[in-house]
């Protein structure tokens, strides 16, 4: 009786040494159904000892990697590309805060399609991180965007000012177009060789769309250009007075709803909208692609020129004479003293018909014509 139960323990032990080397595939090699499911843990591993050849491609998906466990010091630089990302599978909760850096990211990798509304936060971005490159165009609206941006997040405007109704530090961005001009001309002894434009001294303010209700009083040596975008156009609700000589200096791309006045010198209005006109002009003023729809009154011996544009009204007030010349405009009504002065019109089409100049003191017409396109004698 004994000897048949050693037989029968010998047999067991036999067969339970069968099986526990069953899971064995060769010499010191473990397969994946030797190892239980979460069974390996952290401190199971020696340091770096999972390399990328010990890792067989795509087997790594979001349900693999705890929340946070992807930091910076994990990624080599450009080492997560668009192929290597599933669309929709790095979430908030996947990335530790300032894990993602300008060197992770490929050239325009992040697009409206891969930011759940509100997933980018301050906390998420490494200051200076985003770069113009960094981004498709039109990939960040206002649903990316949660929280307050601050400045630390913004590069700085290199060589202009800007003006908009966003958060204002007062020395690069303002809420004020005078408090712009104020601050520039204050510090325009220390601008830059951006200043050096074309031979000028100048210093560019650009005004975003919106409405600015203040009177403005525009010195020597800053340009002045509003931006289009999404929120219209750029208007200055009031009065823009100029002062002293501006050197070629320009106002463009603006509404302007007061009048525009005080002995305007060489200075150059390109795209603008003029409502209530133009007082003062004394000498080389350049108006293009503009409309003026109240008068233009001319002082002095100033001169003018008008290009692509519409003028309601040009009013001759100098009694020492000016020099004006239309090309491709229109003009309603020709008013004042053009005994001493000269006119040129270039395919100017005159709307009201008797206001032809045809007793002004030095005139010259080619190609024009009247409000009913009819052709007037060259003279």
């Amino acid at each position: 009786m004994k000897k048949f139960v050693v037989m029968i323990s010998a047999v067991m032990l036999m067969a339970s040494s069968t099986i526990s080397f069953a899971a064995m595939a060769g010499s010191n090699t473990v397969n994946s159904a030797a190892i239980v499911d979460g069974s390996i843990a952290t401190a199971d591993l020696a340091n770096k000892a999972v390399t990328a050849a010990k890792i067989a491609d795509a087997t790594i998906t979001a349900t693999q990697l705890a929340n946070g466990a992807v930091t910076a010091t994990k990624l080599a630089a450009g080492a997560v590309t668009n192929s290597s990302l599933i669309d929709g599978s790095v979430t908030t909760s996947k990335i530790a805060s300032g894990a993602v850096t300008a060197t992770k990211l490929a050239a325009g990798a992040v697009t409206n399609s891969s930011l759940i509304d509100g997933s980018v936060t301050t906390s998420k971005i490494a200051s200076g991180a985003v770069t113009g490159s960094q981004l498709a165009f039109g990939a960040v609206d206002s649903t990316k965007i949660s929280g307050v941006i601050s400045t630390d997040k913004l590069a700085n405007y290199d060589g202009y000012k800007v003006v908009h109704t966003g958060p204002a530090d007062n020395v690069n961005t303002f809420n004020s177009v005078q408090a712009a001009i104020n601050y520039v001309y204050a510090n325009i002894s220390q601008c830059s060789s951006e200043c050096y434009a074309n031979g000028k001294i100048s210093y560019l303010i650009k005004i975003m769309p919106g409405i600015y209700s203040e009177n403005i009083t525009l010195y020597p040596k800053i340009d002045l250009v509003g931006e289009y975008g999404a929120g219209g156009n750029t208007a200055i609700n009031g009065t823009l007075t100029t002062t002293g000589l501006h050197d070629g200096n320009v106002v463009q791309n603006l509404q302007i709803w007061g009048l525009v006045t005080n002995n305007i010198m060489q200075l150059s209005f390109k795209n603008v909208f003029l409502t209530a006109g133009i007082n003062n002009v004394w000498g080389n003023v350049t108006i293009d692609n503009s409309t003026v729809s109240g008068q233009l009154i001319m002082q002095y011996n100033g001169q003018l020129s008008i290009n692509n544009s519409s003028i309601y009204e040009i009013l001759n007030n100098s009694t020492v004479g000016v020099q004006v010349r239309l090309s491709n405009s229109s003009i309603y009504y020709i008013t004042g003293n053009f005994s001493l002065s000269g006119y040129a019109f270039v395919n100017t089409q005159f709307i009201v018909d008797n206001q032809i100049p045809l007793t002004a003191g030095s005139l010259q017409m080619l190609n024009c014509y009247d409000n009913n396109l009819k052709p007037i004698p060259n003279r």
